[in-house]
């Protein structure tokens, strides 16, 4: 009997870098699914957020096919240094596990860094290993496979009787995703066994908004900046949410804010976990992580941890890591800003996002392979 396919995929973004070991596992009478064996991070963020004002005339793309250098967006040689070690690690982690493929991909920043080769080139003469830099467009599919293999966001799109709508927030970017009603666990080719998709990358991420508006990241986050945070996501991406998203699809977030949202609400605000906007993946108490929460909650989340410094926050919300605290308010401002415009009342959170839909594409294709032979 054959192995199950097995993979590992490295994922440089913008705020950390992640890897993922994962296979393909056949049930009888039940679809194939894809098991995490191992996974890791590093908190190295490659997207410098010092404050910097856009310069006069300089506009972000919104086209996900197009690559624009940010004159702003440099990585610089420490980073680069970091970021070596850190994938040199994870190869040697990943390559314990025998996997049948390896796969860096790079995003956002890799798409606006005005010296992202040097870092690519610096991986190859250490590793052997090249990058693949995604477009805006291949990263929003990716983490459409990857979210599509959630087994709780097929169940939810099953009970809804609708596809999900995916909202997934970086460092340097949001991805928004309208899945059609085909595309369903991560093993569709980029509309998913007939289904349709619509994916459009905005320079939006947490990192990029906090040093676009954020002048002072370790104090207090004014409500007049919130507010400029939330305008900004609204001018750039409101249209295409109004027009794409579709009254009664499951909006899930995924990525690294939505995570520790469900990290802080469940750990630090066990009362929060009793309200039946919140659903628990956990019969601990309290709870490690959630899997749904209200916007009104999110809302709420917002103003307690803007009204913060940096180290309150970390200090009064177990599951903010310092590396991240300094973000987090925006990453919020984000969420409850889309909600507004979507009309959406709550979230599901998906801790699948890329790393799977990229495992996702090459274990379906390996299985599809050995089907052949």
């Amino acid at each position: 009997m054959r192995a199950p396919p097995r993979v590992a995929v490295i994922d440089l973004g913008s705020n950390s870098l992640k890897f993922l070991v994962a296979e393909l596992r056949h049930h009888r009478g039940a679809a194939p699914e894809i098991v995490a064996l191992k996974e890791g991070f590093a908190e190295v963020r490659l997207l410098d957020n010092r404050h910097h004002q856009p310069e006069s005339g300089i506009v972000a793309t919104t086209n996900p096919n197009v690559a624009t250098t940010n004159p702003s967006d440099e990585i610089s040689q420490e980073k680069i240094a970091a970021g070596t070690r850190a994938v040199k690690e994870f190869l040697e982690v990943v390559r314990g596990f025998s996997p049948q493929s390896i796969e860096i991909v790079g995003t956002s920043v890799f798409r606006s860094a005005t010296n992202a080769d040097a870092f690519s080139e610096a991986l190859c003469r250490e590793t052997g290993m090249r990058v693949r830099v995604l477009s805006g467009t291949e990263e929003a599919i990716g983490i459409a496979r990857g979210v599509a293999t959630d087994p709780f966001v097929q169940a939810e799109c099953a009970r809804a009787g609708a596809p999900a709508t995916v909202f997934d927030l970086g460092g340097g970017s949001l991805e928004f995703i309208a899945l059609g009603g085909g595309f369903h666990n991560g093993g569709g080719d980029c509309g998913g066994n007939g289904g349709e998709i619509f994916a459009r990358s905005f320079p939006l991420g947490a990192v990029r908004l906090t040093r676009e508006f954020v002048a002072e990241p370790e104090a207090p986050i004014p409500s007049e900046i919130v507010a400029k945070i939330r305008e900004s996501v609204r001018a750039q991406a409101g249209e295409v949410f109004r027009r794409h998203y579709r009254a009664g699809s499951p909006a899930v977030i995924s990525g690294g804010a939505a995570a520790i949202v469900a990290k802080i609400v469940a750990t630090t605000n066990p009362t929060l976990t009793t309200n039946p906007n919140l659903t628990t993946n956990s019969t601990t108490n309290p709870p490690t992580t959630i899997r749904r929460i209200s916007v009104a909650a999110t809302e709420n989340l917002l103003r307690e941890v803007a009204s913060r410094c940096r180290a309150d926050r970390v200090r009064d919300f177990r599951g903010l890591p310092a590396a991240r605290a300094d973000i987090f308010p925006t990453a919020l401002a984000v969420f409850v800003e889309l909600a507004t415009i979507c009309g959406i009342a709550g979230f599901l959170i998906s801790g699948r996002n890329l790393r799977f839909g990229i495992a996702a594409e090459h274990l379906f294709r390996v299985d599809r392979a050995r089907a052949q032979c």
